[in-house]
This record gives C-alpha cells, structure tokens and sequence, in this order.
C-alpha cells in the first residue's frame, strides 16, 4: 500500500505540468491540505482540520516558502472554535505523541502563533508517514489533519524546482539547490491619478452605450445577464471621467444568494465609445482602483478578491487572493493567498 501512495504522488509529478502558467500562480487542493504559489513562485500551503470527524476543532498550519537556493520554510498556526473562542495564550505541539514544545497564541483575537524552526520541520518530517499533528491547550485540542500533506508539499518542490535535492521536502536527491528555480520580480505598475467627475448622459446617448456594451459578449455568454438577458430588466448605467479621452461605465451583471458582480468597461468619451470590459466581477471602485471581493459561502469565513489599477491607457491587473478554504476557522478567511501580487506606485 505504501509503495502505491508512493507511485500516486510519483503521477502527479506529471500531471503537474499541466498547471496554469506561473505568470498566473498555481492552486492544488489535496485532502485536507491546499498549496496556492504566487507569479513571484512564493508557494502557501495551509492544512485544515478533518470536518468527517465532527469532534476536530476549526484549526489552519501555514507553511510559506519563497522560491531560490536556500530559503526556509516558515510556519504559522491559526486557533479556531466551534463553541467559544480559544482561551489559551500558548498550546503544546505534539506529532504522534512527541512533543515539539509550545506555541505562543496572540492575544488580539486572531488566535495566532508563530512554529519554531524545530515545530516546522517536525510537521515536514512527517509528511511521508500517518501523523497525528495536534496542539494542545489546557481545556481544548485542535489536530491538523495529515490527508493530503505529502501530495500539496510535493507540489510545493515541484514549482520551486527542488525535486532530488537536498532541499526538497518529499522527494530528496542528492542534487545541490543551485539550479533550483529562482524568485520572480514583482511586476511594477505605476498608476496615474484620474479626474473621477461623473458624467451625465441623456437618454438616446445611454441606449447608444448599452447597445455597445452588450457586443463585448457572446449570445451565449451569461457573464452579464443582468446587462444582456432583457428579462432580468435593464441595469442601470453609472460613467465616470478618467481622462479627456477616456471614461469609466459600470453596471451590475449578475445577483446570487450572498454576492454580486458589476462590469466595468473603458470606453472612449464620444461614440462608437470602443468598450473595453475590465471585469465582470467587481464590487467597487474608488480614485482609479477597482476592487473584487467575492464570499465563497454565506458565512463569510472564506473569500476571493482581485484589484485593478488605472495606468492612464489601461486598467491593470494588480493583485489576486482567496482566504483558503470554507473550514470556519475565522470570521473573514483564515490566510491571505496570494495567486498574483505587484508592486504599485
């Protein structure tokens, strides 16, 4: 059985390769464990708690490793309760009964802790085996589940290069991490200030654009029904001024249980107007940025988000997120993983 989970992992290797661009980041879910890798190829990976046993504590270890030769992975723990918060300011880490000494807890109200080199490489080292990770405080238990480890932190070396080197975490070699993968730049976005007056258009001039926005979707695309489909009614039209040349229109696309998305276009100051759609996802925009943030369920433990920015020819993308999973661990997402981050001045 060992040698088959072995040779599971050994698959995934190639399909791997089948991953988005890391221009992009890369997310990979596994068990009980995720890994999401930014464009600078900065890779999170962050385990959870077994929700198919309904005793287990809401409970998030992160362990961060940028890329290039000789970078450490750093490691961090988030308490969560299915009752009442946690009360404790430190717990006691064990693996398999072994202890691995305490953790201090913050005691601002996120329930942070900072692992100790010695904590993170016992959770490394014991990826390759069934491991009982808890933490241990002086009323509650929270465990990590161990489903899906093995899996996430090999595809961790696998974006960073260092698979049969010394430096990798599952599958070691004897290769040196001289020619692993090195750290990408951020790409600088350097943004210009808008004017940001609204425009007010008649009525033949709005029937004009509208018309113009619907042609930026196909027959059958429903990223906008609410703009697109005329029995959701017709949403209404908000245009302010980025420049002399250029103006910013919106309108809401589509409305579901707990989120809702408006599109954004650039367009040109007189008609044909040109539309240029940004996104149909957002939920806002202020003084050149717009913003997406997105609940990946009602209770708004876990979310999605995405910014744009104004360069005086184009909105640019400039940042991607989600929190990590849906395990109620904290009120607003538990971490912040990145896909896509940039620098902007």
């Amino acid at each position: 059985m060992k040698n088959l989970a072995w040779l599971s992992l050994g698959l995934m290797i190639g399909q791997f390769a089948y991953a988005d661009p890391i221009e992009n980041g890369i997310s990979f879910t596994s068990g009980d464990w995720e890994i999401v890798c930014d464009n600078t190829r900065t890779c999170r990976a962050a385990g959870y708690q077994n929700e198919d046993d309904g005793t287990q504590q809401p409970v998030s270890v992160l362990l961060t490793r940028a890329a290039g030769k000789n970078q450490a992975v750093v490691g961090q723990i988030r308490l969560g309760a299915t009752d009442t918060d946690p009360t404790d300011t430190e717990v006691q880490m064990k693996i398999n009964g072994q202890n691995f000494g305490k953790v201090s807890i913050s005691k601002d109200g996120d329930f942070l802790g900072h692992l100790s080199s010695a904590q993170v490489e016992g959770i490394l080292s014991s990826v390759k085996k069934t491991s009982l990770i808890d933490f241990i405080g002086k009323q509650q238990k929270w465990r990590v589940s161990d489903k899906g480890v093995a899996a996430v932190l090999l595809k961790m070396d696998d974006v960073q290069g260092r698979i049969n080197t010394t430096g990798a975490i599952v599958k070691k070699g004897a290769l040196t991490e001289a020619n692993v993968l090195p750290a990408l730049p951020k790409p600088l976005i350097t943004t210009v200030k808008v004017k940001s007056s609204p425009v007010q258009w008649n009525s033949t001039q709005l029937s004009q654009l509208r018309a113009a926005l619907k042609a930026t979707f196909k027959s059958d695309d429903d990223a906008c029904s609410m703009l697109t489909d005329p029995q959701e009614g017709a949403s209404e039209i908000s245009i302010t001024r980025l420049n002399d040349q250029k103006l910013l229109t919106s309108a809401l696309c589509w409305r579901a249980a707990y989120n809702e998305g408006y599109g954004y276009w650039v367009i040109d100051a007189k008609a044909p107007y040109h539309p240029v759609l940004v996104t149909t996802d957002a939920s806002d925009y202020q003084e050149g940025k717009i913003t997406s943030a997105q609940k990946g369920r009602g209770v708004g433990d876990c979310w999605s988000s995405e910014s744009w920015a104004w360069d005086g020819k184009q909105f640019i993308h400039t940042g991607a997120s989600t929190t990590g999973e849906c395990k109620a661990v904290a009120a607003g997402g538990t971490w912040n993983l990145p896909t896509f981050v940039s620098t902007v001045r």
